[in-house]
């Protein structure tokens, strides 16, 4: 019989990187995790310094760090490639990786050499490649990262171009294309403000469909200067169809964030950058946190107040392996300067830190395979270079497994790294003195693992104790 059983202990913070443009400037985008635990990122700026100290003369980078922090750069953004990569990576069926720069190739025909945006490829050798250009018409800044979708292409959205395009890098109400491995393009829907308006993500649903968020748009859209509508949160299906799922109306939130996590019960989870019940018809409210069913009811699970509990924010949330959710906001806190927050499935929230001057602006969380919190803050630290912050949050172990090996019993457990446990052991239910087995250990991975010698006893009952 299994018992799980947890202590709330401390949160341990680390400022991991701090970026300087010779590793890098502005990390952009989540984090992609590697095999054996390593991370995957870009930076939107970098590799020059300029006298200022600041970044703004390099095309970004792409790059590989330890969960100690060790950045090593494996591209650089020069001229002939695209500028600006902002959606971070993902890695394909055949090993390389694939993203997006916001900006075209650098000095080509587009928009007077500043261009629209590009998708690009690393090969497994480190080799950058440009795999296609947006020439406006067809979209332009593709901010968000591509999502690998059910065949053998990519998914990705424009924030612009598209209907409305005009020769303006931000004109035009955004597209969902698809890329497929020969290099051609195909635009699945171009947004026309009353089904959305500047998309901004793309994930996979539990059901095989795409969802997506729009940052306007919607059945509120009247017109651009009065009431440019509060978002909305759209599907594509399996064959390619696109649906404007559900449109906000400012009192359950306006302005949804891009990336939607998705719940053991199979709904969307989300995140608001405002609106709420102090919403007055054009503005108001710190953001909400909601719930979507994939059949189209949404319930508001938190309304931000911009106190201590933060408000605006940037991204949404992430699932962690305790059924949580976690995000940030980019303001309110103690400082200000925002939060790192989690929320679980009923609405309870708890602010698990508040940034401090030079580690305000967070954007993108990731969990490791370490069970540690990333957080990439694209515009702090020295001259707003950014840096990479991690946050080892206590979580209640529970048992993964139990393997009988000879005489030997074997128990695994979840755990976070830098977190201490203590395995336990009893006999009888009605006691309450419980027996520790062996010491307590301090965790450096997502699992944990300890042995017990099967005796004489007829039964022995186990627990974990996640150590204050």
């Amino acid at each position: 019989m299994l018992l799980p059983f947890g202590l709330r202990g401390g949160v341990i913070y680390t400022n991991l990187v701090m970026f300087n443009c010779t590793n890098g400037s502005k990390p952009a985008g989540p984090l992609l995790v590697t095999d054996d635990g390593s991370f995957l990122g870009v930076t939107a700026k970098g590799l020059t310094v300029t006298s200022q100290g600041s970044c703004f003369g390099g095309g970004g980078t792409i790059f590989l760090m330890t969960t100690s922090g060790v950045i090593t750069t494996l591209a650089e953004f020069v001229a002939g490639f695209g500028n600006w990569p902002s959606s971070g990576v993902v890695k394909g069926r055949d090993g390389n990786l694939y993203g997006a720069t916001a900006e075209g190739v650098r000095g080509g025909s587009y928009n007077g050499g500043l261009g629209y945006g590009t998708i690009f490829q690393l090969s497994s050798n480190n080799i950058l490649s440009t795999l296609y250009e947006f020439d406006g018409t067809n979209g332009a800044l593709p901010y968000m990262i591509l999502s690998r979708g059910v065949g053998d292409g990519f998914y990705g959205v424009t924030l612009y171009g598209g209907i409305g395009f005009n020769g303006s890098q931000s004109s035009g109400q955004g597209t969902v294309f698809k890329l497929g491995t020969n290099g051609i393009l195909n635009t699945i829907h171009a947004f026309d403000s009353t089904n959305g308006f500047a998309p901004e993500w793309l994930s996979m649903g539990v059901d095989g469909n795409l969802y997506g968020t729009t940052s306007a748009g919607g059945s509120s859209y009247v017109d651009p200067n009065h009431s440019p509508g509060f978002g909305t949160i759209f599907r594509i299906t399996t064959n390619d169809l696109f649906t404007s799922f559900f449109s906000f109306n400012g009192t359950n939130g306006y302005r949804p964030c891009p990336v939607l996590a998705y719940g053991s019960d199979g709904s969307l989870y989300g995140v608001t950058g405002r609106g709420g019940s102090a919403f007055n018809g054009s503005s108001g409210g710190f953001g909400t946190i909601f719930r979507l069913t994939l059949a189209g009811e949404l319930t508001t699970l938190y309304e931000f107040t911009g106190g201590a509990d933060g408000g605006y924010a940037y991204v949404g949330l992430i699932r962690g392996t305790d059924d949580n959710f976690y995000g940030t906001t980019i303001n309110g806190g103690a400082n200000g300067q925002g939060t790192l927050f989690r929320i679980t499935p009923a609405g309870v929230l708890t602010t698990i830190y508040a940034f401090i001057d030079g580690g305000g602006f967070p954007r993108f969380t990731t969990e490791g395979k370490d069970g540690r919190i990333y957080v990439n803050a694209m515009d702090s630290g020295t001259y707003g270079n950014g840096n990479i912050d991690r946050f080892s949050i206590p979580m209640p172990p529970v048992f993964q497994s139990v393997e009988k090996n000879g005489v030997a019993l074997n128990l695994t457990w979840s755990s976070v790294a830098e977190q201490a446990y203590q395995l336990q052991y009893i006999s009888d239910l009605n006691s309450t003195n419980w027996t520790n087995l062996g010491t307590a250990v301090t965790a450096t991975n997502g699992t944990m693992t300890a042995s017990d010698t099967i005796g004489a006893a007829s039964q022995r009952f186990y627990r974990v104790v996640l150590l204050p």
